[in-house]
């Protein structure tokens, strides 16, 4: 009787294999059927949508003020070209190679501005008229600094790095402008 159940077990699983090998044979034809009668499509990659133009806005000691929408590609120095920055205008507080940023207020100074000791902006309690007064800082990024400190007051001048829009040398280039 042994025997007998090792052999029909035998059996069994031979018929299995058997069914198991020709189903994916089966499959694998069916496969290559698909593939012969499917045509090749070529992927296009996906490509972001990259801005053409920023809107920005130029006051202060510009030939040109106002709001503008310019090529995104440009630098600081083509925008300083195209405003025409007057002969008491000082742009030295701006990198001329970084590009243009988008919703961005850039603000040239009067070069007689310096000898003037200037009002600190209090990042704490300032008004959206008075952040956007602070050079580079425009209406998205003033938004930013107010919104950022109703959840959280600065502690620190430094902490407006936090706010997303302001890194490093952002906050070199408005430092001398803002207290807390």
């Amino acid at each position: 009787m042994k025997k007998q159940n090792i052999i029909i077990f035998g059996v069994f699983v031979l018929i299995l294999t058997i069914f198991y090998l020709v189903s994916c044979s089966q499959v694998q034809n069916e496969e290559e059927v698909l593939e012969e009668q499917t045509p090749v499509i070529e992927e296009t990659p996906v490509v972001e949508e990259v801005k053409k133009y920023v809107d920005i806005v130029l006051s202060g000691e510009l030939e040109r003020t106002g709001k503008y929408n310019v090529p995104a590609h440009w630098t600081l120095k083509m925008l300083f070209d195209y405003a025409g920055v007057s002969e008491f205008g000082d742009i030295s507080n701006y990198t001329l190679s970084d590009l243009v940023t988008d919703g961005m207020t850039y603000n040239v100074p009067n070069i007689n501005d310096k000898n003037v000791e200037s009002i600190l902006i209090n990042i704490n309690t300032a008004t959206l008229e008075e952040l956007t007064s602070i050079p580079g800082i425009g209406d998205i990024i003033a938004g930013r600094i107010i919104s950022y400190r109703e959840t959280m007051p600065f502690t620190s001048t430094e902490d407006i790095k936090n706010v997303s829009g302001i890194g490093d040398s952002m906050y070199e280039k408005i430092k001398d402008y803002i207290t807390i």
